[in-house]
Parts: structure tokens; sequence; C-alpha cells
């Protein structure tokens, strides 16, 4: 078939006016050896699918219902950016830094995190509301004025990470792993801290840095090991 190229770039065209491709945006590269800030931006219903960020922030933009999957972040930032409905599964993030000025300015809501690889990353003031990081990979990462509220952990592995005034009381976190951690002022659920892998030696290292959430009531560790011998009565009882 003899293509003319003036032909093809008409029907190309009128297909992307009449009928947007969602995916257009995929195996993107944005981003080079300088840093580049993008502001007050928005993205919103658009795939950047198996793409690579490089030396980025954006500041004060958004992301709504957009999927990054599979793609890699290199000393990429998100500053004071809104993130919500947003798929970050699968993704490698190295030396990237998820900054707000305040815990309420940006709400994380509706993302989907997991199965990802975070290096060398720093969370500073953010709230994950309703957003999964099942099974993902945490290593030398730094949590600071962190909320995670009904979301779920399950599964992931925190490897030489600090945690300073989290708060993870109402999520799931059955069966993560928490190696050679720092804590300070880490408020974990009641009732699943037993299944975290690590929690024995969290106990003994840091017993005035962890507190506990049952319901709305905030537990203290030394009440909480005076309830070891109920506890294990309720978990026989699952």
């Amino acid at each position: 078939m003899n293509i003319n190229q003036e032909n093809l770039a008409e029907a190309l065209k009128k297909l992307n006016d009449n009928y947007p491709d969602l995916d257009e945006n995929n195996k993107r590269s944005t981003g080079s050896s300088n840093v580049q800030t993008i502001t007050d931006e928005r993205y919103e219903k658009i795939g950047m699918k198996r793409s690579r960020f490089q030396n980025v922030i954006y500041s004060n933009c958004i992301f709504k219902n957009t999927a990054f999957s599979a793609s890699s972040f290199q000393n990429t930032t998100f500053q004071n950016t809104e993130l919500s409905g947003t798929s970050l599964s699968c993704c490698n993030f190295f030396d990237c830094h998820f900054l707000n000025d305040t815990l309420t300015d940006n709400i994380y809501s509706g993302n989907n995190l997991s199965q990802s690889n975070f290096t060398a990353c720093e969370f500073y003031k953010v709230q994950f509301k309703s957003s999964g990081f099942l099974q993902s990979l945490f290593y030398n990462c730094n949590f600071f004025e962190v909320i995670f509220q009904s979301s779920t952990l399950e599964g992931s592995s925190f490897n030489g990470c600090c945690f300073e005034k989290v708060n993870a009381g109402h999520t799931s976190i059955e069966f993560i792993e928490l190696s050679n951690a720092t804590l300070k002022s880490v408020i974990f659920p009641f009732y699943q801290f037993a299944y975290v892998i690590g929690a024995s030696d969290l106990l003994k290292k840091y017993p005035k840095e962890i507190s506990f959430l049952a319901g709305d009531k905030e537990v203290t560790c030394s009440e909480y090991l005076c309830q070891r011998s109920n506890l294990i009565f309720y978990y026989l009882d699952k």
C-alpha cells in the first residue's frame, strides 16, 4: 500500500481531534541532566505508562486519574502537588521527594502504588487516603509527618527507613516487614501490629516511641504489652 504522508498526517489529525487517544503520552521522557521545574500544570485522565522522569520538580500541579504504571522516576519532586485516583504501580522511584507545606494541603487520595520500588525517597507532610501499597519495597526512605488513612500496606517491605510522627493507626499493615528501622512517635493499629515482621524487636528497641490506635483510643506501648495474654486469645479465636 502506497501511503501519502500528507494524507496520513491529515487522517491522524482528524482521529486525534475527534477521538482522543488516552495512551498517546505513554513511553514519554521528561527531564534532562539539568533540573526542570514544571508549575501549575494539570494532568487529567491521561496515560503516561512506561515513561521516564528525571530531574523534574512538579510544583502546584494536579495529577488526577492519571496512569504512570511501570514508569521510572529519578530525582523527581512532587511539591504541593495533588495526586488523586492515579496509578503509580510497578514503578521505580530513586531519590524522589513528596513534599507539602502542611498535612492538609494535598491529600493523596485513591492512588495505587502497589508493587513499586522506592529507594532513598522522602515523604514530608503527606497524607495517603484510600491508597494501596501492596507488596511495595522501600529502602533507605524517610517519612516525616505522614498519615496513612484507610489505606493498605500489606506485604510491603521497609529496610533502613526512618519514621517520625507517622500515623498508620487506621490502615492495614498485615505482613509488612520493618528491618533496620528508626522510629520516633509512630502509631500502629492495635490489633494488626502482631502481624508485622520484626514487631518484637521494635517493641524492645522503641517502647517509648510506639503507640497504638484501637478505634479512636490511643494506647501506649506499656499498656499494649499488658494485654499480651488477652491478645493471644484474640488471635486464637480468629
